[in-house]
């Protein structure tokens, strides 16, 4: 078929139709072995420290409103002609 701009509900409804027998059934969830839940459990526990760490880290590293403005003040250009920056 050509070229639809507009979505159609029925169209899309019946196309699932059309198509509901490629799906096979769900699989019940398996149970976790004891290795996989030692695992999961470390693994929690990693991400756990690292995004701490990391949010420690972000927040040293951020500049204080004052530096802010002036490294604002810094690089605003000017509008007078033949003048690159306004701070020198």
């Amino acid at each position: 078929m050509g070229y639809r701009p507009h979505p159609n509900r029925d169209r899309a409804l019946k196309q699932i139709d059309r198509h509901i027998d490629e799906v096979g059934p769900a699989l019940p969830p398996r149970p976790m072995t004891a290795l996989e839940g030692k695992l999961l459990a470390r693994a929690q526990m990693a991400g756990a420290a690292a995004g701490a760490a990391l949010a420690a880290a972000l927040k040293l590293g951020q500049p204080s409103g004052s530096e802010l403005v002036a490294a604002v003040d810094t690089y605003r250009l000017s509008t007078r002609p033949g003048v690159v920056s306004g701070g020198s």
